[in-house]
């Protein structure tokens, strides 16, 4: 596509996919720090690898929502179609 970079790496595409998704309105925000669930010499050499989590705030509307309400007579978790609830009603 015209504009856009050669995605070679893993980053590269996070990068064009954060930057395409916030022109489109779907991705709203990329937390820049990084929560580390855990670290450990590098297997390779120097350094430590970091397995982490990188957290992206995305927005998306759909036809219809449902929750978890309850479970029926067998134990199965039954469905409920989610209904907001509007703050500042009067």
């Amino acid at each position: 596509a015209a504009g856009l970079a050669p995605i070679q790496t893993a980053q590269d595409a996070l990068r064009t996919y954060l930057r395409k998704g916030q022109e489109e309105g779907t991705v709203l925000s990329a937390e820049p720090r990084r929560v580390i669930l855990e670290s450990r010499p590098n297997p390779g050499g120097d350094g430590y690898e970091l397995i982490y989590i990188q957290q992206i705030m995305e927005r998306a509307v759909v036809p219809s929502l449902y929750q978890i309400e309850g479970r029926d007579e067998r134990g199965r978790p039954s469905l409920a179609r989610y209904r907001p609830q509007r703050i500042g009603r009067m």
